[in-house]
């Protein structure tokens, strides 16, 4: 509304692998589990994994290697995106 643009020192990326879309259209994602996404930062992004073992449970963020990642100071985004999205990132 004020024509300002947004900006994040991080942005966070999950891909999901379940989604149901109901009759009026809504998206419903399970974040339950674990899947792949990004990391971005700086200029730069990495990939990473996340972690969650239920709907009252927090997410987990790991780097490839498995060890816990570490977000900068700021003002951060998380996105959710379909698995299908990452597939298509992936396989160009």
């Amino acid at each position: 509304t004020t024509n300002t643009q947004l900006g994040f020192t991080n942005v966070i990326v999950l891909y999901t692998h379940q989604e149901k879309v109901d009759s009026y259209g809504r998206i419903s994602v399970d974040i339950t589990g674990s899947g792949k996404g990004y990391y971005l930062y700086g200029g730069k992004y990495v990939p990473i994994t996340w972690s969650r073992s239920d709907r009252d449970g927090g997410i987990s963020l790991f780097n490839e290697d498995g060890t816990p990642l570490y977000i900068n100071c700021g003002k951060s985004y998380i996105s959710i995106a379909s698995e299908s999205i990452y597939l298509k990132t992936v396989i160009k």
